[in-house]
């Protein structure tokens, strides 16, 4: 019995609500990065929220109460497990702040929804273990945040 990854979207964020993000967009995006990256099967939520909400999450659960673009939560191996045992395995939580992609986006080149997409790329990928605690390891995870995008823009027909 083969099990789908489960990727939840939760859009907190009334503007991105207004612009029309689409969830399912998003939910497509995870799982082609979980197929691109070879990882097992997997469940991920990820949060696109406000500057208020991402601050509270980094202010309760990092000691830092300011506001940024992007969060994980990688799954510690006793927490529940949200699939039927065997078939797969939580990674965690990615949290992204719409107030925040939608100033970096336009400084970066991109629209709101593909800076959205580069920030939620970039937590899953410290979800399956990558850090970014050097400037060569910051360089190389966007590097392969930017090949996952690129590679899923060009193949998503949905």
């Amino acid at each position: 019995m083969d099990q789908a990854d489960a990727i939840t979207v939760i859009i907190e964020s009334g503007d991105a609500e207004h612009a029309g993000l689409d969830a399912e967009w998003l939910r497509r995006l995870m799982r082609f990065a979980l197929d691109a990256e070879g990882a097992p099967t997997s469940a991920v939520t990820l949060l696109i929220t406000h500057d208020d909400g991402i601050q509270a999450l980094h202010r309760d659960y990092l000691n830092d109460d300011t506001p940024t673009d992007v969060l994980s939560f990688a799954t510690a191996s006793d927490e529940a497990f949200p699939m039927e045992p065997g078939y797969g395995n939580y990674l965690g939580d990615i949290a992204v702040s719409w107030d925040t992609a939608s100033r970096q986006g336009p400084e970066a080149g991109l629209t709101v929804e593909h800076e959205v997409a580069f920030l939620s790329l970039h937590g899953l990928i410290h979800l399956l273990g990558a850090d970014d605690a050097t400037d060569a390891d910051r360089v190389a995870m966007h590097d392969r945040q930017d090949a996952l995008l690129r590679s899923f823009l060009a193949s998503d027909d949905g």
